[in-house]
């Protein structure tokens, strides 16, 4: 579930951004050339719910190398902006996923941006629905 979120954002990303800024999907520090994106879950939570359900609570950051060396920080804002907009909602699985308590911070000319998902899960019982019924017949026919 956890690479279907990180596929979710990588493809509104690559949507919204276009192809002119790579996105890595592992921690690189090396062969990163700005501009770029790196995607990766920090952590993930599981929450049980009533019934056979549960709810995971994936917490990602995305952080975004900016080109500019004499405004970076300009660049990053601007960025920033366009991120809480496209991360709002994301699709993971088929299915349109809202993204919570998005926040971001700006260190050494990085920007780092932060935004849980969280995915509603359903236990599927394998059930046999087709049994096999004897059925037995008495007739009653009166006489005459």
């Amino acid at each position: 579930m956890v690479s279907a979120v990180i596929a979710g954002i990588s493809g509104k990303l690559s949507e919204v951004f276009g192809d002119a800024y790579k996105i890595f999907t592992e921690h690189l520090t090396q062969d990163l050339h700005a501009p770029c994106f790196t995607v990766a879950c920090a952590s993930s939570a599981y929450k049980p719910m009533l019934g056979k359900g549960h709810s995971l609570v994936h917490s990602c950051i995305v952080e975004y190398m900016p080109e500019s060396k004499i405004s970076p920080l300009a660049e990053c804002y601007e960025v920033s902006n366009n991120l809480f907009d496209s991360l709002s909602h994301i699709t993971t699985g088929g299915l349109l996923v809202s993204g919570t308590n998005m926040s971001c911070s700006f260190n050494e000319g990085v920007l780092e941006f932060l935004v849980d998902y969280e995915v509603f899960c359903q236990a599927v019982e394998d059930v046999d629905l087709m049994q096999t019924i004897n059925l037995s017949f008495a007739q009653n026919i009166p006489k005459g």
